[in-house]
C-alpha cells in the first residue's frame, strides 16, 4: 500500500492526469509486492518454528529473500523504464511510474516488512489447537487419524475455533446444522431430555472427541443436546470447509471422510450393540469419559 500512496500522492504533486493506463499501477503493484511479501512472510514463519527466536528467523530470512527481491525488483523495473523511450506521453508516464512503484516496493520489503514482521507473532489456528491440545491427542483424534502433520494442519485451517462458556449450549436438540465439531479442550456433555423433563446424561466428551457428525452428513435435525462442562473451544467444522478439502486435496479429502465413516460406523456398532443387549442408548464416546 505505501507505493501505492506515494505513486498516485506523486501524480497529484507534478499534475499527472489519472487515466485508464496509470490506474493499473495501482493492480499491478498489489500483485507484485504481494508476492514477495508472501515469500518473506512464509520464509520467516519457517524459520521462527525451527528457531523459535524472532532475530533469528529474521535474519535468515532477509539471507535467503533479500536478493530475489532485489534482482526481481531491479529487473521489474528496468522493463517498465523501457516504455519511457515512447513517443506517446500516457505509456512514457506509465513505465516511470510503475519503475518507481517497484523499486519503492522494494525498499518496503527490505525495511518495513521485517520490522513488521519482527514485531508481529505469526499464530494460525493449527499453532492455537497444538497449544491447546496435548500432540498425542491430536494425532489420535478419530477426525485426524491416520493423517499426515501437514494434512492434518489443512484440515485444521479450514475451520473455526469457538469458545464455550461453562453451561453455554453448543448444540440444540431439534436445530438443524451442517457442521460437526471437535473437543479442543474442556469437556462437554451430551445428553437428552426425558418426558418428565429431566436431563439423561449419554455421554462426557473429552478433547478429540468428535459430535454433530450425524447432523453433517444427513442434514436433519439435531438428535441430543450438547452442553460445555467446563470451559471449553471446540474447532467447527461445516460442510463448505469439507466440499474444498474434496475439490483442492482430493487424497486428504479421501482420508477425512474415511474417518467421518469410522466414527458413523462406531456410532451404529454401539447402537446395535446396546439394542441386542437391552440396554439403554449411549453416545460412542470416542476419546472421552463416560458418566
Amino acid at each position: 500500500m505505501v507505493p501505492i500512496l506515494f505513486n498516485y500522492g506523486l501524480m497529484g504533486l507534478i499534475g499527472i492526469p489519472l487515466n485508464t493506463g496509470n490506474a493499473l499501477i495501482a493492480t499491478i503493484a498489489i500483485g507484485i509486492a504481494v508476492d514477495d511479501t508472501v515469500h518473506h512472510m512464509v520464509t520467516y514463519n519457517r524459520q521462527l518454528n525451527i528457531h523459535h527466536d524472532q532475530k533469528i528467523a529474521m535474519f535468515n530470512t532477509m539471507r535467503a529473500q533479500g536478493r530475489p527481491i532485489i534482482y526481481v525488483s531491479l529487473a521489474l523495473a528496468a522493463g517498465f523504464l523501457a516504455l519511457s523511450f515512447s513517443n506517446f506521453v500516457p505509456t512514457v508516464h506509465f513505465g516511470l511510474l510503475a519503475a518507481g512503484v517497484m523499486l519503492l516496493a522494494m525498499f518496503g520489503e527490505l525495511m518495513l516488512t521485517p520490522i513488521l514482521m519482527y514485531s508481529t507473532r505469526l499464530v494460525t489456528l493449527w499453532d492455537l489447537i497444538q497449544t491447546r491440545m496435548d500432540p498425542a491427542v491430536v494425532r489420535t483424534a478419530p477426525l485426524l487419524q491416520g493423517l499426515t502433520r501437514w494434512e492434518a494442519r489443512k484440515v485444521v485451517l479450514l475451520g473455526r475455533l469457538d469458545t464455550v462458556a461453562a453451561g453455554a449450549y453448543v448444540v440444540r436438540k431439534g436445530d438443524r446444522g451442517t457442521e460437526m465439531y471437535m473437543v479442543v479442550s474442556g469437556r462437554v456433555r451430551v445428553s437428552d431430555r426425558l418426558a418428565d423433563g429431566t436431563e439423561k446424561v449419554l455421554a462426557q466428551l473429552a478433547p478429540g472427541a468428535v459430535f454433530g457428525e450425524m447432523a453433517l452428513v444427513s442434514q436433519e435435525p439435531r438428535s441430543a443436546w450438547v452442553v460445555a462442562e467446563t470451559p471449553a473451544e471446540v474447532l467447527r467444522l461445516d460442510l463448505e470447509a469439507f466440499e474444498r478439502i474434496r475439490r483442492r486435496f482430493p487424497y486428504t479429502g479421501a482420508k477425512l471422510f474415511r474417518n467421518l465413516a469410522r466414527v458413523l460406523a462406531l456410532r451404529l456398532r454401539h447402537t446395535t450393540t446396546m439394542l441386542i443387549e437391552g440396554q439403554p442408548l449411549a453416545v460412542v464416546p470416542g476419546p472421552s469419559e463416560r458418566p
